[in-house]
């Protein structure tokens, strides 16, 4: 009875170890907001999500953006930048570390993150990053269905999907995602931007070519956040309204639909796996 007792425990203070020994997270990696309803709606909606489909992980959020950081620290919300994340979970015991972004482009917030791991490879024993939303064709095609699903151009109509654009090569997935939709029989779905190309002067260039009246206003954003209420909602709206367009703003961000958030946790469960 003794022996079985001691070799009881020697199993359980062994099973200790190896559970202390390799404690899992999974950080998720966003540009953040200070919009309180749009964060609630999106980013605290994805984050649950992820820690539900991975019980076994410790599952925390990062802001890329210092300038959010420090908008929300201001009104006394705390958010971690990266590597204030990453040096958390060092200390805490954690050496097997999934990082996951919310980012949709490989662009300059993605290279933060690579940068930031690289820096803090040695401290983990694995550290894996995932890629962003729009990576590639096939990501392309996914969302052109999902949401070409959920959003109707009506008979006379077109839908313009509004990305934050970028001066950098990243920008280039919109014009690959406006060119699936319409190789997909899209034909009044396009993609414009805030800040890159094409933008606010070509979504109006193809009104006038194609003559509609009706104009969805759609963000292709992560989060709708200030963005889309001030310069979607706001600056767009009005002007196009001031045209003679009947305009209608769909006020979501893409983190708050279920498909995105099935396709992000995917793409985690398929890095994990790999």
């Amino acid at each position: 009875m003794r022996r079985l007792l001691l070799l009881i425990c020697m199993i359980l203070s062994f099973s200790e170890v190896s559970l202390s020994e390799n404690k899992r997270a999974i950080l998720m990696v966003h540009y953040g907001t200070a919009n309180d309803t749009s964060r609630a709606r999106n980013l605290d909606v994805l984050n649950k999500k992820v820690a539900e489909a991975f019980p076994g992980y410790k599952v925390v959020e990062a802001y890329s953006s210092n300038m959010v950081i420090e908008a929300l620290a201001k009104r006394g919300i705390q958010k971690d930048h990266i590597r204030e994340s990453l040096q958390k979970l060092r200390q805490q015991g954690y050496t097997d570390v999934t990082i996951q972004t919310s980012d949709l482009l490989d662009g300059v917030m993605t290279a933060l993150i690579d940068d930031v791991a690289r820096e803090m490879r040695s401290d983990f024993d694995t550290i894996r990053i995932g890629r962003p939303l729009l990576w590639g064709l096939d990501d392309c095609r996914w969302i052109t269905k999902v949401l070409t699903t959920r959003i109707s151009a009506g008979s006379n109509g077109i839908v313009f999907l509004v990305g934050h654009g970028t001066e950098g090569p990243a920008n280039a997935i919109y014009s690959e995602l406006d060119y699936v939709l319409q190789d997909m029989g899209h034909k009044n779905y396009h993609v414009v931007t805030i800040e890159g190309y094409p933008n606010f002067d070509n979504a109006v260039k193809i009104l006038k070519e194609e003559d509609h009246k009706q104009v969805t206003l759609y963000p292709l954003l992560m989060v709708a956040g200030n963005h889309a209420v001030k310069d979607i909602n706001g600056n767009w709206r009005q002007e196009l309204t001031e045209m003679g367009y009947q305009v209608q703003v769909i006020q979501e961000g893409l983190g708050s639909i279920k498909e995105v958030q099935d396709h992000l946790i995917s793409q985690i469960r398929k890095l994990i796996n790999q």
